[in-house]
C-alpha cells in the first residue's frame, strides 16, 4: 500500500507534457526537453558606453571584430534587437 502511495505520489508532481512534446511512448514517455540557452544567460554587453567604446578602438582588429560580432549577436538573439543586421 505504501508503495502504490509513494507511486502515485511522484506521478502527481510529474510536470505534464503537451502532445508535441513527447517523443513516444511504451510503458513510460519520452518528453522532448527545451534547450537551454547559456549564452544569453551568462554573456554580459561589453560595450555599454563611451568609455568603453573608447578603450575598444584601441584593441587590434581581430579582437575588436570579435567583441563586434559577439555584441551584435547578444543584441539581435537576447535583447530582440530590430536592425537589418540582425537578418543576416
Amino acid at each position: 500500500m505504501r508503495c502504490l502511495i509513494a507511486s502515485l505520489t511522484i506521478l502527481l508532481t510529474l510536470p505534464a507534457a503537451r502532445a508535441d512534446d513527447v517523443e513516444f511512448c511504451f510503458l513510460f514517455c519520452a518528453v522532448k526537453r527545451p534547450v537551454v540557452d547559456s549564452f544569453c544567460q551568462v554573456y554580459q554587453q561589453v560595450n555599454q558606453g563611451a568609455r568603453d567604446s573608447v578603450a575598444i578602438k584601441t584593441l587590434p582588429r581581430a579582437p575588436k571584430v570579435r567583441l563586434n560580432a559577439n555584441d551584435v549577436l547578444y543584441l539581435c538573439k537576447c535583447k530582440g534587437w530590430d536592425n537589418p543586421i540582425c537578418r543576416k
